[in-house]
């Protein structure tokens, strides 16, 4: 114990000697050191009964709490700064579709996928279910290319491959009515040449103002207002869901011929609330003598899309009756 009593004697002297103050210190239990609070500037270490004296300046201190979380706060402030709010969710179901129509204008490339539930019943023919059948189209808006394919064995084996460029459009069909309509059954995609009347666009397709305040009045018109349902996911997107519902009385009081053949139409809308593009388009319609049909169509934008001719050998011209 006397080796540590001159430690601690000999500590004040050569801290004042340094020029800094001691701040005391304690020794660790059981150690036989003698240490010095890491506040201090100036750390002696000593071991009883040892003559040396080790002289250590600390350079490092901890932060302060407080300090810390002024830090903490300002970096969280700077970042809540930088990055861009989220738009406030819309409520009005009116609105929503018409900012989902909008928001067409800047897409480069759509894909759609299609479905279909129920039968429709053909007279003499019989009955078809539509289960089977699907929908497949692919646009490439800037290069005005599309590419339209629908598989429907149920209907007569009835297969189409429609190519749409902007010079002229090739269709080749298999099945029944393939020879209803004039087309060959060769396998050979039939030739359409588009003229310049075929390619004019209406005017109000090229107005968006006024195709928008368009939309805005039929809605308005519809006897049964547009309902705002719960959001759900489209895909592994949040969507609003919007639905257009109308019964025979509605459909008359828009159109009598209507309403004495369709009893109900009922339109599902899944709208993104990330971009407002259409995510999911269903659509259902209750017909009493065709029977009650409905089409479900997943909308994806902007992906990779290949739209050609087909090769020359596969290309029979159109006849001049078609």
């Amino acid at each position: 114990m006397a080796g540590s009593t001159a430690i601690d004697a000999d500590r004040g002297t050569s801290a004042k000697a340094m020029g800094h103050r001691s701040f005391g210190g304690s020794r660790s239990p059981g150690s036989g050191f003698l240490a010095v609070g890491a506040i201090g500037s100036v750390d002696r270490l000593g071991r009883a009964g040892e003559a040396s004296v080790i002289v250590r300046h600390l350079h490092w201190r901890p932060m302060p709490r407080r300090a810390l979380l002024l830090v903490l706060f300002a970096i969280f402030a700077i970042t809540a700064c930088n990055t861009t709010p989220a738009a406030p969710p819309l409520t009005d179901p009116k609105e929503i579709l018409v900012k989902s129509v909008t928001s067409l204008k800047d897409i480069k490339t759509v894909q759609i996928h299609g479905t279909f539930e129920g039968t429709v019943e053909a007279p003499g023919m019989g009955s078809f279910d539509l289960k089977s059948v699907s929908l497949d189209l692919s646009a490439d808006l800037p290069a005005k290319k599309l590419r339209l394919m629908v598989d429907a064995p149920s209907l007569l084996g009835t297969n189409i491959d429609a190519i749409v460029l902007e010079d002229a459009a090739y269709v080749k069909m298999a099945g029944m009515l393939a020879g209803f309509l004039g087309l060959g059954s060769s396998g050979d995609y039939t030739k359409f040449p588009i003229g310049a009347e075929e390619g004019t666009v209406p005017e109000d397709a090229t107005d968006p103002a006024k195709a928008i305040e368009e939309l805005r009045k039929s809605l308005d018109k519809l006897p049964r207002a547009p309902e705002k349902l719960a959001d759900e996911k489209c895909g592994d997107t949040d969507c609003y869901h919007i639905r257009i519902a109308l019964d025979a009385a509605d459909l008359k009081s828009l159109s009598p011929e209507a309403g004495s053949e369709v009893s109900n139409v009922s339109l599902d809308l899944l709208v993104r609330r990330n971009d407002l593009r259409p995510g999911r388009l269903s659509f259902s319609v209750d017909a009493a003598e065709l029977g009650t049909v409905t089409a479900n169509f997943e909308m994806r934008y902007d992906g990779g899309v290949d739209i050609k001719a087909p090769p020359d050998d596969q290309i029979t011209e159109a006849s001049p009756g078609l």
